[in-house]
């Protein structure tokens, strides 16, 4: 269960946050003979039973290495989540994702919106996850306004990083 609205405490504009995407979802391209991967669209697509709430998770929170801060992400959400190698952790600035928003003209917002285990039915099993967050505002629907939104928040990813090492 999700902290009310009262509860939750607004993630800051200068954070980095990072979006699981299924290896479905990554794409790999060559530009001038590099090799590099890509993240869909979709991947910025809330799931009917999100509320309208994309679940992501806030860089920093564990330690200021991003590399050991990735390692415990990659460890809690795998007790909460499948995931896969061909998966990929999208890094995306809030700053990014608010321009977008304000570009399409969208309303949007983010919470830090810690998961505690004891609290979510089925996941009692799980580690608390403080460094989850969600991103609010996002249409899930499949104009092309709303998909052109999604695309254009999938190109300010500046990083993909493994979803299992």
């Amino acid at each position: 269960m999700l902290p009310s609205p009262d509860d939750r405490a607004e993630v800051s504009v200068e954070a980095i946050l990072v979006r699981y995407a299924s290896g479905g979802l990554v794409q790999d391209g060559i530009v001038d003979g590099a090799v590099f991967k890509s993240v869909d669209g979709r991947a910025f697509r809330t799931r009917p039973d999100d509320a309208g709430e994309l679940s992501v998770n806030e860089l920093g929170i564990f330690s200021e290495d991003e590399e050991a801060d990735l390692h415990e992400i990659r460890r809690i959400r795998a007790q909460w989540m499948t995931i896969r190698r061909t998966g990929r952790f999208a890094q995306i600035a809030v700053k990014d994702v608010e321009a977008c928003a304000a570009e399409a003209a969208v309303a949007f917002g983010y919470w830090s919106t810690p998961l505690i285990a004891a609290e979510e039915q089925g996941y009692e099993h799980c580690e608390d996850d403080p460094s989850h967050a969600v991103i609010f505002g996002i249409p899930d629907s499949e104009d092309d306004s709303s998909v052109a939104l999604r695309d254009m928040i999938a190109m300010k990813v500046s990083a993909l990083h493994p979803g299992l090492i």
